[in-house]
C-alpha cells in the first residue's frame, strides 16, 4: 500500500472521512496507520500508535507523502537537499544531484533548469559517465551547487480551494529563451474583500534542442497565434482537396456545382485562403467569420475525427 492524501474543511468532516477510509480498507483486511495532519485536535483523537509524529514547535519534522515532503506544523511543502562538498564532479554525479531532488509538481523547475542546461552540454560533448567535468562547465556547476542548500528555505503553502472564495481565475503564461521554455499555470482566488491569494498548480521547464534546425533565420519562443491559425488552415485545405476536389475545381473555375454533389445545398464558396465554406443567411449575423461561414469538413476523414474529439473533450462530453 502507498500513501493517500486528502483533506477536509473542518475537524468533523475530517474525522468522518478518516472513519470511512478505515472501514473501507478494514473490510479488505488492511489497517491504516501513520496518520498525519496540520491539526493537533485531529491527531489527538487518533490512537497514538497510528500517528506519524507529534507536534512540536521546536522540531523541524516533515512527512514524506507520495515522495513529497510536507511540514504539517507549518502546513507547507518543503525540500531537503544533500550535496557533498567536492572539488570536482563527474557526469554521473551531476545527474545524481538532479535526480535526488524529487519535485513532481515542478515548484523548483526554475532552479533545476539551471542544472539541466550544463547536463545537456555534457551529453553534447559525449562525455562518459565517470569523466570529470570540463573546466568551463565545472565552473558553472560549482556556481550552481554552492548555494544549493538554500533550497531548504523554500516553503510552498499547501493551499486548499473551498467554497468561501468569491471568484477563482485560472491563469497561465509562458516565456522562452534560447536554452529553455518556461510555462506556469496557477489559480488566482479572491476573497469578498477582493484580496487575492495565488497558488501555483504546476510549472514545467523544457530544455530546447539548440541545434535542431539549421536555417539562416530561426524563430525562437512559443508558436504564435498566427502560426497556429496558418497550420490549421493548411490542414483543412489539404483534407478538402483529398475528398471534395471536384467541387473545389468547379468553384475555382467559376463553374456550377454538379447536381449530384453532397454539398450542393450548402451554398459552398471558396474564401481567400482557398477554404471551402458554407454560405447562407448567417452571413447577415454578427457572429465571427468562422461561425457565419463554417469550413466544410469531409466526413470520415481523420482530421474531421480529430477536431470532433477535441471539442467533445473541451466541452466535457467525454
Amino acid at each position: 500500500m502507498d500513501d493517500t492524501v486528502s483533506g477536509a474543511p473542518d475537524i468533523e468532516t475530517a474525522r468522518r472521512l478518516q472513519s470511512e477510509l478505515q472501514d473501507a480498507l478494514q473490510s479488505c483486511g488492511m489497517v491504516l496507520h501513520k496518520w498525519s495532519s496540520n491539526s493537533p485536535e485531529f491527531l489527538n483523537s487518533s490512537s497514538s500508535s497510528d500517528v506519524e509524529h507529534s507536534f512540536s514547535a521546536e522540531s523541524d519534522l516533515s512527512v514524506k507523502t507520495l515522495g513529497i515532503s510536507w511540514n504539517p506544523l507549518q502546513d507547507c511543502f518543503v525540500f531537503k537537499v544533500s550535496i557533498l562538498s567536492k572539488s570536482s564532479f563527474t557526469k554521473r554525479e551531476v545527474l545524481s544531484v538532479i535526480a535526488r531532488l524529487y519535485d513532481p509538481l515542478g515548484f523548483l523547475s526554475p532552479v533545476l533548469t539551471r542544472a539541466k542546461v550544463p547536463l545537456q552540454r555534457l551529453w553534447q560533448q559525449k562525455l562518459d559517465w565517470d569523466d570529470v567535468l570540463p573546466d568551463q562547465i565545472a565552473k558553472e556547476w560549482n556556481e550552481f551547487v554552492t548555494p544549493f542548500k538554500c533550497i531548504e528555505t523554500v516553503k510552498i503553502n499547501r493551499f486548499i480551494l473551498t467554497d468561501t472564495w468569491l471568484k477563482v481565475i485560472l491563469q497561465g503564461f509562458a516565456d522562452s529563451s534560447e536554452v529553455a521554455y518556461g510555462a506556469v499555470v496557477y489559480l488566482q482566488c479572491f476573497y469578498q474583500t477582493d484580496w487575492a491569494n495565488v497558488t501555483i498548480l504546476a510549472s514545467n521547464y523544457l530544455l530546447r534542442f539548440l541545434n535542431n534546425l539549421k536555417q539562416s533565420v530561426m524563430l525562437s519562443g512559443s508558436l504564435s497565434a498566427s502560426e497556429l491559425d496558418l497550420a490549421e488552415t493548411k490542414l483543412i485545405r489539404m483534407a478538402q482537396r483529398e475528398i471534395i476536389s471536384a467541387e473545389i475545381r468547379n468553384l475555382h473555375d467559376h463553374k456550377i456545382i454538379l447536381p449530384n454533389s453532397k454539398i450542393k445545398n450548402l451554398n459552398p464558396f471558396l474564401d481567400r485562403d482557398g477554404i471551402l465554406r458554407v454560405g447562407g443567411s448567417l452571413g447577415n449575423s454578427d457572429l465571427p467569420y468562422v461561425a457565419k461561414y463554417p469550413a466544410i469538413l469531409p466526413s470520415n476523414h481523420k482530421l474531421t475525427n480529430i477536431i470532433i474529439m477535441y471539442f467533445h473533450k473541451k466541452n466535457l462530453h467525454l
